[in-house]
């Protein structure tokens, strides 16, 4: 009963704006809970509330309390569960290997709790993720073993039900038709991320094959772009376009807006490739008013990173400097340093371009942010974030890039 009223007091409070009020309440309540599987989840459910909110680094902590909890009461189920939130706010705040850790013991747990096979594909699953992110040689090649030993079990699990329904396990974390889908994928991203493109497409014509038995699972929405996305990187791009206008018509048709910004944004990639960056703005800059009516705000830094490098090309520096800008602001409120580190090195470069006297004249300013794009300020008021503490980001965020940029102007 506790955790449904944090939950329902927690949207409660967003709405009214006495949060912290709320969240003191409840820190008053676990102390005078017992230790114990109650104060587990009402650990767990105020650390969602965190994650929610874009602050993995205090959710870590209050998991890492109910793991310790769990593990005491031998409950090998919950330490399985509560490992892999934990491994998500890891990697959420950029802590990697202790991330990859998280995995591992989730998997180490669910042996000991005899765990399903969905669960623990879901589990390794999670870990060959965190392997690609890493990026390195050795971790690729952790990752390519896993990710193969992964679409073995999983086409052999496919299979199984497909012949004979008695085989899907009861209770089971995860469709067959996922498991595959996602098994799969992995593998896509692996090698998309060595750049073997003529891999990388024969994978996903499995994953449209997969589809095209199981039109209406969900999990199979990304299949059609990324096809597309190998496609272009073999220079093919009629055949990208042409795939990814069906995709966006499916979208509309369907109303899917988010799947229909994707559909939009692989096509402004193509339109870039075909030399017309220009025209790549105006589909990326939709891309950006659908990400922003949703609140999809990581998905709205990738534009604005986009965007920066169309803008790039038509020699329009300001206005690259500014998306970056926007891209940057919003990574920090998100708490994502990995890509926060990957735009405050673009910025440099774009720094270095000027003359060192005009450097910081041409940093934006909240202000220009929220003329150029009013629901990014409107996204950020919602999450009590106003003009004034914007601005002191970009300022904290100019004597970042001005020092790795060797000067201070």
């Amino acid at each position: 009963m506790a955790v449904w009223l944090i939950d329902q007091t927690h949207l409660l409070s967003q709405a009214l704006g006495f949060r912290r009020a709320i969240q003191s309440w409840v820190y008053e309540l676990l102390e005078q809970m017992p230790p114990g599987e109650d104060r587990e989840k009402l650990l767990i459910s105020l650390a969602d509330v965190y994650i929610a909110e874009g602050r993995p680094g205090a959710a870590i902590r209050l998991y890492r309390q109910a793991l310790a909890s769990a593990e005491d009461r031998e409950d090998w189920h919950t330490c399985g569960a509560i490992s892999h939130q934990l491994g998500l706010a890891l990697r959420d705040a950029g802590d990697y290997p202790a991330a990859c850790a998280a995995y591992r013991a989730r998997l180490r747990y669910e042996r000991r709790g005899r765990k399903l096979l969905t669960g623990r594909l879901s589990s390794l699953s999670e870990l060959v993720r965190l392997m690609i992110i890493e990026g390195r040689e050795d971790s690729l090649a952790r990752a390519r073993a896993h990710a193969a030993r992964l679409v073995r079990i999983a086409r052999a699990y496919y299979d199984r039900c497909e012949a004979d329904a008695s085989a899907i396990e009861k209770r089971a974390v995860a469709g067959r038709v996922y498991l595959l889908g996602q098994a799969l994928d992995l593998q896509r991203m692996i090698e998309k991320e060595t750049g073997n493109w003529p891999a990388v497409l024969r994978i996903c014509e499995e994953q449209c094959e997969l589809l095209t038995r199981h039109p209406g699972d969900t999990s199979l929405s990304a299949t059609v772009p990324n096809r597309a996305i190998a496609l272009m990187n073999l220079g093919r791009l009629d055949e990208a376009e042409q795939a990814l206008f069906a995709y966006l018509q499916a979208c509309r048709e369907h109303q899917q807006p988010l799947h229909e910004a994707t559909a939009l944004s692989e096509l402004a990639h193509v339109t870039y490739m075909r030399g017309d960056p220009a025209r790549a703005a105006q589909f990326e800059i939709n891309v950006l008013d659908i990400r922003y009516r949703f609140a999809a705000l990581s998905g709205a830094a990738i534009s604005h990173q986009n965007l920066g490098g169309y803008y790039l090309a038509m020699n329009r520096l300001g206005d690259t400097l500014r998306d970056g800008a926007c891209a940057a602001l919003i990574y920090i409120h998100l708490g994502q340093p990995r890509y926060l580190n990957t735009v405050v090195t673009s910025l440099c470069g774009l720094l270095s371009r000027l003359p060192v006297g005009d450097r910081q004249t041409h940093w934006p300013t909240a202000t220009d942010l929220f003329t150029a794009y009013p629901r990014l300020e409107e996204v950020l008021a919602a999450r009590g974030v106003d003009g004034a503490q914007a601005q002191g980001v970009l300022d904290r965020l100019w004597e970042r890039v001005a020092g790795e940029g060797g000067d201070r102007g």
